[in-house]
């Protein structure tokens, strides 16, 4: 749900249009489930595909590390475990 409300922002002028990154493997495996069980969720088929269209998900940790290298703005979700496990916790 975190993703289609970054959506809806964008989609009316609320904030930027920018890169999305979904940094938790287990949020990357959910949305795969999601994607395959249609008739088990809230948001029809076009918008989930909206939601997801520019999101680039992140399973490995050399790909969440190299986050922390970025110069651009960009947004990160992840889980709240994901931060204490110093996977997303940056200096």
């Amino acid at each position: 749900m975190p993703l289609y409300c970054l959506h809806l922002l964008e989609a009316a002028g609320r904030i930027p249009g920018m890169p999305v990154y979904l940094d938790s493997p287990m949020a990357v495996a959910v949305t795969s489930i999601l994607r395959r069980h249609s008739d088990q969720r809230r948001l029809d088929a076009g918008q989930c595909a909206a939601t997801s269209r520019e999101v680039k998900f992140v399973n490995e940790i050399k790909e969440s590390k190299r986050l922390d290298q970025l110069r651009f703005l960009s947004i990160s979700v992840s889980a709240s475990g994901m931060a204490t496990g110093r996977r997303v916790l940056t200096a």
